[in-house]
């Protein structure tokens, strides 16, 4: 594969789609739409015409508010069709911050599923209308170092910071994607993720670049595992992409399937340790395991191949061609060349074109793999998300009764998750439900610890040990108090079957005591807490459960009720 100084994305899919117009580009799963590259051409085609037709011009940014699906590839390709830039941002985001980005980066269009009556600085176009519609434009507009997409990611100063790409930096390093980890016409990618990161590059480009085909995951079951893994297996995937947290619960099903189409499992954005690695490599003896390191500002910036044979705590490895890599004295990284072209509101590499990203690395030996040791600030990851707490603190901090506020990471078992100390009189729901209505679910506090003051050192600054231990010394007196294992709730109106669940929740959350009738959210739940909990539900009831159970089931209660209902269907049709 051949890559020119001037290619782009856009450029890059129309050779596949002239090349083989009857190739499947898009599997829909279980009956949903299939498109050939032809088929996908077309409709990226009407909505690059129905973008010019709305006075959009090449080099303008597009903001793009649609769920994962066939839609949202039609759009994106059709918006680098014209020669414009990509803002996707995830329609489940409150509104205010979607709001803020697309005014940020004045974009000149906002392509959405239906009118939802909020109100944008910029025209609001259907994706519906735009793909009904008899324009056809775009063949590939715009150059190299034009606007391909713009990634909103958290910021340290209280507002997102938006990280704008050329098409450039997105297509640099296909060719050496597409020899190390063998893509093929034949390969099968699996496209799972939110559609508002930077991932979206090899969920979408590395297949369509390279004449792949992609299996589009309905929008919601990226948190139904066991559907994931079946539907790896049905569509006989080949490339997944996969944090570690994520991919351990997939495992806990595909295991028990014939995964053997499978052949490269690409990580990344978490520790990959050696159990898990076992896990991986006992799955197929031809399956290749992969640790990527990447981040909005640098799409690809290093890899690693596990070697079965040799297992060890996996690197980040070493950096890939297009990217020069520095570590200074303190063991702080910086980067250049397939990177990106600052943010929108100001431009932070060096006169050189240097980015420092803030991770500190460090090697075994001179010239061995890079490893990666923590950063030099605050921002932390959770499930893969880059999270900058003074974002959140910001937030927390414009509640009229909110004092003062710190938040961080707190590690537990499964991962980190966020804590929230908070000088306050409020009550933890108003201040969830404050930082809810400004910011994306992940990155709402887990854990909540509310003071009438800070605890200081003598130095006048706050004593951060003291806060975690408080927050520890709050849950421990709370598990005491919650006395578990006393006698369960009467059985006639299913109340041993509730007590059982709730076991289940306080064991996984780590809350005690939870009373059955409150939120899942509320708790500090999340979708891998979502899994664990799952799978310990199916293993209590003795069957697998319809993801709608778990879906549709906020509270202790209502997931027992659903579970009975469930297994009194599953006795009256004859499969209980």
């Amino acid at each position: 594969m051949r890559v020119g100084e001037h290619a782009t994305i856009a450029g890059l899919f129309l050779e596949q789609a002239s090349r083989r117009p009857s190739a499947l580009a898009v599997r829909g799963p279980d009956g949903a739409e299939d498109l050939t590259y032809g088929q996908l051409r077309e409709r990226a085609q009407q909505l690059a015409g129905g973008l010019s037709a709305a006075g959009v011009e090449a080099g303008d940014v597009v903001g793009i508010l649609l769920p994962r699906g066939v839609e949202y590839l039609a759009a994106t390709l059709g918006t680098l069709l014209a020669g414009c830039g990509c803002l996707p941002m995830n329609p489940r985001d409150p509104w205010p911050r979607v709001a803020s980005v697309f005014t940020e980066n004045s974009v000149s269009a906002v392509i959405v599923a239906a009118e939802e009556g909020h109100p944008y600085d910029a025209p609001v176009l259907e994706v519906d209308r735009l793909l009904s519609g008899s324009g056809e434009g775009g063949e590939g507009a715009g150059d190299g170092e034009g606007p391909a997409f713009v990634f909103a990611t958290s910021g340290s100063t209280g507002s997102p910071k938006s990280v704008r790409l050329s098409n450039r930096a997105c297509v640099a390093q296909l060719p050496w994607v597409q020899g190390t980890f063998g893509l093929t016409e034949a390969d099968v990618h699996l496209f799972k993720s939110s559609p508002n990161f930077v991932s979206v590059l090899r969920h979408l480009i590395w297949p369509l670049s390279t004449g792949g085909s992609v299996v589009v995951l309905p929008d919601g079951r990226e948190r139904d595992f066991r559907y994931l893994a079946g539907t790896i297996v049905a569509e006989q995937v080949t490339v997944v992409t996969f944090i570690p947290s994520s991919l351990r619960l997939v495992l806990e099903h595909l295991r028990r399937m014939d995964a053997g189409a499978l052949r490269q499992v690409v990580c990344g954005g978490e520790v990959l340790d050696v159990d898990l690695q076992k896990e991986v490599f006992a799955l197929s003896p031809g399956l290749a395991l992969h640790n990527v390191y990447a981040m909005s500002e640098a799409p690809l910036i290093a890899h690693w191949e596990c070697d079965r044979e040799q297992i060890e705590l996996a690197p980040i490895g070493f950096p890939v061609p297009g990217i020069e890599a520095a570590v200074d004295a303190d063991g702080v990284l910086a980067v250049r060349g397939a990177v990106f072209d600052g943010y929108a509101d100001h431009d932070p590499r060096s006169p050189e074109g240097w980015f420092v990203t803030g991770d500190v690395v460090g090697r075994k030996g001179g010239d061995g793999p890079l490893y990666y040791r923590g950063r030099v600030d605050n921002m932390v990851k959770i499930r893969g998300y880059r999270i900058e707490p003074g974002e959140i603190e910001a937030v927390l901090l414009g509640h009229p009764r909110v004092q003062d506020a710190i938040v961080e990471p707190l590690q537990r078992s499964h991962g980190a998750e966020l804590a929230a100390h908070v000088v306050t009189d409020a009550l933890p729901s108003e201040l969830r439900d404050h930082v809810a209505d400004s910011l994306p679910d992940y990155m709402v506090p887990a854990r909540w610890q509310l003071l009438e003051e800070f605890p200081l050192l003598e130095n006048g600054k706050v004593d951060r040990q003291a806060l975690r231990i408080g927050l520890q010394q709050a849950r421990s007196d709370a598990s005491a108090a919650s006395a578990p294992g006393g006698e369960p709730e009467a059985d006639d109106d299913g109340g041993r079957l509730r007590s059982q669940i709730r076991l289940i929740w306080e064991e996984v959350l780590g809350v005690r005591p939870i009373d059955v009738d409150q939120e899942f959210r509320s708790l500090g739940g999340d979708s891998l807490h979502a899994i664990q909990i799952a799978l310990e539900v199916e293993s209590l009831v003795g069957r697998q459960l319809p993801f709608e159970v778990f879906a549709d089931s906020p509270t202790v209660r209502a997931l027992a009720d659903a579970c009975r209902a469930a297994l009194a269907d599953a006795e009256a049709d004859g499969s209980g």
